[in-house]
């Protein structure tokens, strides 16, 4: 039986980054979510920075 509604147009945010969501191993997950960390404390670093100038 197909679904009443076709999946294809059903719209929701994923309960994290896409990237992490598609990883395809478990190693691969863990080398984005040390990626990700790192850029946003990066980010956060620069805004601290800036918000010193």
């Amino acid at each position: 039986m197909p679904p009443i509604l076709p999946t294809d147009l059903l719209r929701c945010r994923l309960p994290c980054h896409e990237r992490l969501w598609d990883a395809p191993t478990a190693a691969t997950w863990w080398s984005l979510k040390a990626e990700m960390r790192m850029a946003h404390s990066l980010s956060k670093l620069w805004t601290l920075t800036m918000d010193g100038v």
